[in-house]
This record gives C-alpha cells, sequence and structure tokens, in this order.
C-alpha cells in the first residue's frame, strides 16, 4: 500500500543579488524604492543625500543591491567623516563610513533579509578596506545578526505619532490630554500668535534662535549654510517645510519660533527646531506642531516622527509624550563591534565630555556657531 503524497509548496528560490555603487542624485530607482518602503524617511532621500553633500563636502558611497532581473531590492547611503583630530571626541569620534552622519535615522531598507545582509555585508568590506569604522542607524530593530562582524548597540528612543488614514479622526492622546493641547494653541493665536510658511529673508532670525536651544541643550549647532541649502531644497524637490510663529503685527513682527520638517515618504520627521524662550508662555512651538501634524495627516502621511530623546532627559520625553506619541527604541550597528554605552553621535560619556558640555552653556551664541562648524567638519 503506497503511502499518499504530501503536497507541499516549492522552496522559493534563491535570488541571486548584486551590489554595486551608484549616485543617488542621478539613479532614479533610488527615490522610487525609499518612496515606497515602508521605513523609508526623508534622511534616505537624495535630497537629503545632496544636503548633506553642500553642507560638507565628503565622499559617499551609496550602494544600491539588485537581483538578475535588474529590480532594487535594497539601498544603503554611505558617507564617510573626517574624524576628530588625537581621538578628542573619544574613539566613536574617529573616522567613519556612516548612515548617515549628522543624520538620526538613514540605515539600510531592503525588500527581505537576504538584501539586507547582502548590503551590510559590501558595507563592512567597504569600511575595512577603508580602514575606518562602519557606523549604521537603521529604521528597524531586525538586522541584528544578518552578518556576525557587525556588532548592535542599544541607543536613545524616538517618539512616534501614528497618524489615521481620516484626518477628522487626529486626537492627541485621551479626550482630556487632546482638549488641553488645543486650548493651549487657541492660547497662542489669542495673544497673537501666527503660524506661516517661512523663507529664507526669515533664517538669520530664526538661526539665533536655533543657536539658543542648541546652547541650552549642550550640544553643538549645524552651520547656517545647512538650513539654507534645505530651503532651497525645500522649494526645488520638496525635501520638506520651514514653518515660522510669529508675534505681533506691522514692523513690530517678529519670529518667535520655528521648525524645520523634512518629508516625501510615510513619515514627517520634526527636524530643527528654534524658539525664543521668553516667549514660551504663549506656545508658539504647540502651535508650529498642531499646524504641522494636522497637515501631514491630511497629506495622507502614516507617521509623525518627533524625535530622540537623549536619556535622562525627562522633560523632552515628557513634551513629546503629551502629543500622544509612543517611544520606540533604536539601535546601533558598528563595525567593529563597540561595547560602550553611547549618550551622543560621536562622543561617549567621559568625565571630560560632561565638562566640555557644561562650559558650553556659557559661550556666546557666535561662539557656539563658530565652534559647531568646526565640530561638525569632523563629525
Amino acid at each position: 500500500m503506497s503511502t499518499p503524497r504530501l503536497d507541499r509548496p516549492p522552496p522559493a528560490p534563491v535570488r541571486r543579488l548584486t551590489v554595486r555603487e551608484v549616485d543617488p542624485t542621478t539613479d532614479r530607482r533610488w527615490d522610487a524604492f525609499v518612496a515606497v518602503d515602508p521605513h523609508g524617511m526623508a534622511f534616505h532621500r537624495s535630497a537629503w543625500i545632496r544636503v548633506l553633500a553642500r553642507e560638507y563636502d565628503q565622499p559617499g558611497t551609496h550602494l544600491l543591491c539588485e537581483d538578475d532581473q535588474g529590480r532594487v531590492t535594497g539601498v544603503l547611503p554611505l558617507v564617510r567623516t573626517r574624524g576628530v583630530p588625537f581621538r578628542l571626541a573619544g574613539h566613536l569620534g574617529a573616522a567613519r563610513l556612516s548612515s548617515l552622519p549628522r543624520t538620526p535615522l538613514a540605515g539600510p531598507l531592503a525588500d527581505g533579509p537576504d538584501a539586507a545582509a547582502a548590503l551590510l555585508r559590501a558595507a563592512v568590506d567597504r569600511a575595512r578596506a577603508d580602514g575606518v569604522r562602519l557606523q549604521l542607524k537603521p529604521v528597524a530593530d531586525d538586522l541584528d545578526g544578518l552578518v556576525p562582524e557587525l556588532g548592535g548597540v542599544d541607543w536613545r528612543r524616538t517618539y512616534v505619532i501614528d497618524l489615521p488614514e481620516d484626518p477628522t479622526a487626529l486626537r492627541f492622546g485621551n479626550p482630556r490630554h487632546h482638549g488641553r493641547i488645543r486650548r493651549m494653541v487657541h492660547k497662542a493665536e489669542r495673544e497673537g500668535v501666527r503660524v506661516r510658511a517661512g523663507t529664507l529673508a526669515d533664517l538669520d532670525a530664526w538661526y539665533l534662535l536655533y543657536l539658543d536651544a542648541m546652547r541650552l541643550h549642550r550640544l553643538p549647532a549645524r552651520p547656517k549654510r545647512l538650513f539654507a541649502t534645505m530651503i532651497h531644497a525645500n522649494d526645488a524637490e520638496a525635501l520638506g517645510s520651514f514653518t515660522v510663529a510669529e508675534l505681533g503685527t506691522g514692523a513690530g513682527r517678529r519670529i518667535v519660533a520655528g521648525v524645520f520638517h523634512l518629508t516625501g515618504t510615510r513619515t514627517c520627521s520634526y527636524a530643527f527646531t528654534g524658539l525664543d524662550r521668553t516667549t514660551v508662555m504663549l506656545r508658539p512651538v504647540d502651535a508650529l506642531l498642531w499646524d504641522a501634524i494636522h497637515h501631514a495627516c491630511a497629506e495622507g502621511l502614516r507617521r509623525y516622527d518627533l524625535g530622540e530623546v537623549p536619556a535622562g532627559d525627562t522633560s523632552l520625553a515628557a513634551f513629546k509624550l503629551k502629543w500622544g506619541s509612543h517611544p520606540e527604541p533604536l539601535r546601533r550597528l558598528y563595525w567593529p563591534p563597540v561595547h560602550v554605552d553611547v549618550d551622543a553621535e560621536g562622543d561617549d560619556p567621559t568625565r571630560r565630555s560632561r565638562l566640555s558640555r557644561a562650559a558650553w552653556q556659557h559661550l556666546p551664541l557666535r561662539a557656539t556657531a563658530a565652534a559647531g562648524r568646526l565640530a561638525y567638519h569632523f563629525l
């Protein structure tokens, strides 16, 4: 008597994948893949890669994976950094190949683990050949173990709002919480705060507010040319938006807050902000976020990313949680692996770094701008 045959699906064919270097600014397949990948962010787009190149001209090694039919299966942007001389910023401030430097998230995007592994192996090979460290900042947390040479460490948490398909269903937390935020925004309007699109003419006034915010948080400021380039990219390539909050009328109008957002995928990213701290009780940032989140929802975006919070910064975490966001843990991948807790990009929690950050808060704004330009020249 014969044994009945069990029908089983045939094994999935093994894909033959090839990883090659491309120029994302000229290869249209790059942005097309980023736009449809569920983890794609504005930081993966060719427009942001171009902005980084104009901020500091450093060589890029941008990897694209494709199958034997020529279909794109993954992308990984990488940019080389100079590294801080004499290891003054710790071993993580050394020269590295990063995805991407001066960027919160931009790790590999792939349509499957085989494509992700191919990209990771190619990145390790390139870093090894160049004699530099490899640093990856993935959006997803499913890359650990794909390539044994890479070591993962826990990073900060980013705070994300899931946006509903129906804009009228947008709520920030429970009804009581939502009502409190709405009252804050109405208060800002009653006090004369007005939200509008920012222009290049607003940049100088906003940049002083940004410098003050970065000094308060003891972080080096990005150079003004970065934001000028972003404004041009916003106009030409729809990279995102620059929105400001004004107070007063006529000749007495002044900018009291402003935010840069990055878009172009399913996620809107809250990127850079500046605030006149004397007007904090007027809630201009609340007015800006209310406007931006509602606009992102109306545009059909699915996520609004409020960004990372350093460990221990409970006030910043509370501000982001009040919008109904939820924290998502982030990972960093390194080759060679590292075995330290990292508190800031290119820095480690040494006594020297803590002292330098404390001194930062006492620098004049112009000095922080110059120091930031110098620091990011190497980071």
